[in-house]
């Protein structure tokens, strides 16, 4: 990963990162923290903020442990319609699965961490929040069908019904039986 982030800065391989003894960074620890936690999660960890977070460690670890300054390539323009519709065939093809900004930036035909940044750019948000903002709105159209909440969070790419009901609360602010029924007619909306 570490290849990859100086061939996105365009640093030479050799490129000597020196070790620090004590190191007090707090962006590096906040990364840290943020990447164990989503690691250690109970449920299945979302591959794809795991992904984003390892990326965003790896670049800062570069910019903060190298000898010389490394500068970083500037985002500019926007991702092309057709390759957001790569992204969103790959998304539509593997929902069921786990995901990760590797798989997306490989879908879009970018590095990692470009497409990570260029993403953000064009979107406004990070891929791994898209990803899940595309989960939930599978799980909504989903929920018109027949199929048991439990089987609906498998195929959507949820580790279980719990973990569904908690991204589609946090989405829709209701979960997605009482979504169900409202739609169905069996019980008034809620103000």
């Amino acid at each position: 990963m570490i290849d990859d982030v100086l061939e996105e800065y365009r640093c030479d391989h050799d490129l000597i990162l020196e070790p620090q003894l004590v190191l007090h960074d707090q962006l590096l620890a906040g990364l840290v923290q943020a990447c164990a936690a989503a690691m250690h999660e109970t449920e299945m960890p979302a591959q794809a903020y795991i992904d984003h977070l390892s990326w965003a460690l790896a670049a800062h670890l570069v910019r903060i442990c190298c000898k010389k300054q490394v500068s970083q390539n500037s985002v500019s323009g926007k991702i092309p319609a057709e390759r957001l519709r790569a992204i969103d065939d790959y998304i539509d093809a593997h929902l069921a699965f786990d995901i990760g900004v590797r798989d997306l930036a490989k879908a879009a035909g970018y590095s990692p961490i470009y497409f990570s940044r260029l993403f953000r750019e064009t979107m406004g948000i990070p891929p791994y929040q898209y990803l899940l903002e595309k989960r939930v709105a599978a799980v909504r159209n989903a929920l018109f069908s027949s199929a048991q909440l439990a089987d609906i969070a498998l195929v959507t790419g949820f580790c279980n019904q719990e973990h569904m009901t908690r991204a589609f609360r946090k989405h829709h602010k209701i979960t997605p039986g009482r979504y169900r029924r409202e739609q169905a007619g069996l019980v008034a909306p809620k103000d």
